[in-house]
């Protein structure tokens, strides 16, 4: 396969199974404010920066702590459960990379989450190698649906938005992708309660239909 073509992934839900520490954690601060919530509260989230979850939930549940002091504290809590709790890789990511990489098929990370926190899960989990490069939403000043994460992806490598198949599993980062004009597959976790990806391309539960094959056949 030639390189005038990108795999570009999303990390959290899609490469690691992150999504819980963050949603936990988020649940764990409005809960210290005496609110009720549940960890389905907080699925719409996913894919955000920091900053605009925070603004929404100070927002949905009348917090009183301005959205500053609910990032500290949200990130202090986040940290905790990474320390305590083992991250894992989504089923199905590793044959996914191997297959990929055999197949001489370039690949990316844009995350909102911060560069930081990408590179030492990255690393951890013993990936980062497996991609040409890495990009943070804070590194682009712009938060899914914003296409602008992508659009900065696929330039920095010298593609075309139309020879990009995007992975994501968020509503947001879904919506990112189409707004770049680029393919979307959308990763459904059956772990999880279902979310809107109607807007993806392809929607699948097992990370390894994402063969050279697929790539050549959908970026054409």
């Amino acid at each position: 396969m030639t390189d005038n073509r990108l795999v570009i992934f999303d990390m959290d839900g899609v490469l690691i199974d992150s999504e819980k520490f963050y949603m936990k954690s988020e649940q764990r601060v409005v809960e210290s404010f005496g609110k009720k919530a549940s960890i389905r509260d907080f699925r719409k989230y996913c894919g955000m920066t920091q900053t605009n979850i925070w603004s929404g939930i100070k927002s949905d549940f009348d917090l009183p702590k301005s959205v500053d002091e609910l990032k500290v504290q949200g990130k202090e809590s986040l940290e905790y459960l990474f320390e305590t709790e083992p991250v894992e890789l989504i089923s199905g990511v590793l044959e996914t990379l191997k297959g990929l990489k055999e197949g001489n098929v370039p690949m990316a990370v844009a995350s909102s989450t911060g560069k930081k926190l990408i590179l030492e899960h990255l690393t951890q989990l013993g990936i980062k190698d497996y991609f040409s490069l890495i990009k943070s939403a804070e590194e682009v000043g712009a938060s899914k649906p914003n296409p602008k994460i992508f659009l900065e992806t696929a330039k920095e490598f010298g593609v075309t938005p139309d020879k990009c198949l995007v992975v994501e599993d968020s509503t947001n980062g879904i919506l990112a992708a189409k707004h770049a004009d680029m393919y979307c597959l959308a990763f459904s976790n059956p772990e999880y309660d279902p979310i809107d990806q109607s807007k993806a391309d392809k929607i699948t539960d097992d990370l390894r239909v994402l063969t050279p094959k697929f790539v050549e056949m959908v970026l054409v």
